[in-house]
């Protein structure tokens, strides 16, 4: 399930549907919080950025998920 909210927010940031992208990948996010794949850029929202990527950080030693898969 995760895996398809990654694909369709992957679509919506190819067409510039930012706000459902990010919708996407917070719910994935929400899913399984150790997913490091579904961590993201969010747009012009650099605080929420900064969060995600300091989880980011902090999972990737120690994920099950590799973050260059």
């Amino acid at each position: 399930m995760v895996e398809g909210y990654l694909q369709r927010g992957d679509a919506y940031s190819y067409i510039g549907e930012y706000a459902k992208a990010i919708a996407d990948f917070s719910e994935a996010i929400k899913l399984e919080p150790d997913y490091t794949k579904a961590y993201c850029l969010k747009k012009r929202e650099y605080d929420k950025a900064v969060a995600d990527y300091e989880r980011l950080i902090s999972l990737t030693p120690y994920s099950k998920y590799s973050i260059i898969d």
